[in-house]
């Protein structure tokens, strides 16, 4: 079982015991929701800069005292942040239908009034520009990161398109019944990487998603300004294709919520979960994800083969491909060993395997034959015959090397040094397979380079 398979199980897990407790009494209720709304309003507006305590937001927001030195605009957003929980609980309570029309309105409710923000323009300059309340944006509304990058949301003339096909592709997993967490998840990161409004993106992410969450029941799922450049990579891993990592950290919150339902049901103390305790957690779940690992199987390494390896061998030819045109020839041989429970034997393939065009992993014949698994498969990538300068005989070749264990496999690189060991129920990930092809391609490039500047020295 993945971390991500053993998350949603927890999830479900708690979800089924809270509500077997419903209908909670209006005490409990009341208590957890005013809990929820201090926590969330506080963690989520700290996390785009506001300035006021987690003390000074509760005293504002629970009895309308301001902080003394701290801007107006700051009790601003949190009083329109609590007031945008007030829609979404009216929203849930009358079983509306999410429409970009409820978001433009969440977004008026949410900002309040109309105010000036810095910006950038498409040529990278400093500018300003006035925020529109419940509008999409006219203007870029790209962003400078810490390293001077500057981040490109959508165009504002593609805006309104790319709000209609996330609401689609919404709408779309509603009725396929993709599990709730995922459906919030992914539109949390759709919305964030099209920025639709001049400003309030982030607060209004998280709104939604935890919309979508309550509309199934769920708490909302609580992310801490301690937490904030863990939950920004996870975004960013999305936006380079990686979901499960902004799934995954949902969860986590939603299973920290859950729990603090739970106490409340059971009369106990409520509090925000602390870093240690949701460490203590995620320990909890990662050994429950490993606690049972498969065995070594034909079934579980022809899996493996057509989820893992060969996707892994198909980015890596595409990266190859290219180089391929510099050499007279490209090819793959095999090496390994095949076992059974009697005995391991050595497998050699004389066959050629070309490197361009390669869909999936060349097999070693008879590997799956009768009771057979592979034990160890050598993949030595050879480029013969480099075609440029002086030097046509010279060649490049890299090994990979797939080993298996009974619990666990390893993909190898022989140079430069590179391992990456899973449990047979964990499928390399797409990240993992990006990164292994890289580094394996790169050793290539470099030689290559290298060959080519020694044939061009007179």
């Amino acid at each position: 079982m993945s971390k991500l398979s053993a998350l949603l199980s927890r999830v479900d897990e708690l979800k089924t015991k809270l509500d077997q407790g419903r209908p909670l009494s209006t005490e409990v209720e009341q208590r957890v929701l005013q809990r929820f709304r201090l926590w969330w309003t506080y963690h989520s507006n700290a996390i785009e800069g506001n300035r006021l305590t987690q003390g000074e937001t509760e005293i504002f927001l629970l009895e309308g005292l301001t902080a003394k030195g701290k801007p107006l605009k700051d009790h601003l957003d949190l009083r329109g942040h609590s007031n945008a929980i007030n829609y979404l609980l009216d929203f849930i309570r009358h079983q509306e239908v999410l429409t970009e029309a409820s978001i433009r309105e969440l977004h008026k409710i949410l900002l309040i009034e109309p105010y000036r923000v810095e910006a950038i323009t498409p040529t990278g300059q400093q500018t300003s520009k006035v925020v529109a309340l419940g509008e999409y944006k006219s203007q870029p509304n790209h962003v400078r990161t810490p390293t001077g990058e500057i981040h490109f949301y959508a165009a504002p003339e593609d805006t309104p398109a790319k709000m209609k096909d996330l609401l689609d592709q919404y709408r779309d997993l509603e009725q396929k019944k993709t599990h709730p967490l995922k459906i919030a998840a992914l539109f949390h990161h759709g919305f964030t990487a099209i920025h639709p409004f001049d400003d309030g993106n982030g607060r209004m992410a998280r709104l939604l998603m935890n919309l979508i969450l309550m509309q199934h029941g769920y708490p909302p799922a609580v992310i801490r300004i301690s937490e904030r450049d863990k939950y920004l990579l996870t975004l960013r891993e999305a936006d380079q294709g990686s979901s499960d990592g902004i799934i995954e950290f949902v969860a986590e919150h939603v299973v920290a919520s859950l729990d603090v339902y739970l106490r409340a049901v059971a009369g106990e103390e409520i509090h925000e979960p602390t870093d240690l305790e949701k460490e203590i957690a995620l320990l909890g779940l990662e050994l429950k994800a490993v606690e049972e690992p498969q065995l070594l199987t034909q079934t579980i390494q022809q899996q493996l083969f057509e989820e893992s390896i060969d996707p892994l061998y198909r980015e890596i030819v595409r990266l190859l491909t290219p180089l391929c045109e510099f050499f007279a020839e490209n090819r793959v041989t095999l090496g390994g060993t095949i076992s059974n429970e009697n005995a391991r034997r050595m497998v050699s393939d004389r066959g050629v395997h070309l490197i361009i065009g390669g869909s999936s992993v060349p097999r070693p014949e008879g590997c799956w034959a009768g009771g057979n698994t592979i034990h160890t498969l050598d993949l030595t990538f050879h480029m013969k015959g480099f075609k440029r300068g002086r030097f046509e005989t010279s060649d490049v070749q890299r090994l990979l090397r797939l080993n298996f264990e009974p619990l666990k496999y390893t993909i190898s690189i022989v140079a430069p040094p590179y391992n990456l060991q899973h449990f047979y129920q964990e499928s390399v990930t797409a990240d993992e397979i990006r990164e292994i092809a890289q580094k394996f391609v790169r050793s290539f490039l470099d030689e290559v380079k290298q060959k080519a500047k020694s044939s061009m020295k007179p």
